[in-house]
């Protein structure tokens, strides 16, 4: 019994681990892993409709491990990277937050608002899953 419970757990840990891209419930755009990668490196700071883009970045690793294959940066030094922007006048520093959870509540309390976190989020109606991230072909 003890068997069969710890492999239900893990099959379905296992379909819910999928690293995926979250907004705002008001953010219309489309989003692939081109345009998320140029969010995620400050090239992209507005969505079609003027909104500012809101990166919300999470510790958690499912997060980490995408932003890394993304953007080939690890999160230290996309930080860095968004400090000089920051101090050059060109953008506002992403919140950082301590764990996925934490980042789907800031996504979904900010209008703009963006987050790649390492959990399928439960149905919310002030957010939508915009890209599933697949380990290893994020970058792509």
């Amino acid at each position: 019994m003890r068997a069969t419970v710890a492999l239900c757990l893990l099959l379905i840990s296992t379909v819910a681990s999928a690293q995926v891209a979250v907004v705002n419930i008001g953010v219309r755009d489309a989003v692939d892993r081109d345009h998320l990668r140029n969010m995620l490196l400050g090239r992209v700071t507005t969505w079609a409709d003027g909104t500012q883009v809101v990166l919300i970045l999470s510790s958690d690793p499912g997060s980490r491990a995408a932003i890394e294959e993304l953007t080939g940066r690890d999160l230290g030094r996309l930080l860095r990277g968004w400090k000089r922007i920051l101090f050059s006048g060109n953008g506002a520093m992403p919140i950082s937050t301590s764990g996925a959870d934490e980042a789907l509540v800031a996504v979904a309390q900010r209008p703009g608002a963006i987050a790649i976190v390492g959990v399928v989020p439960p149905a919310d109606p002030r957010m939508r899953v915009a890209v599933t991230l697949d380990q290893g072909k994020a970058g792509q």
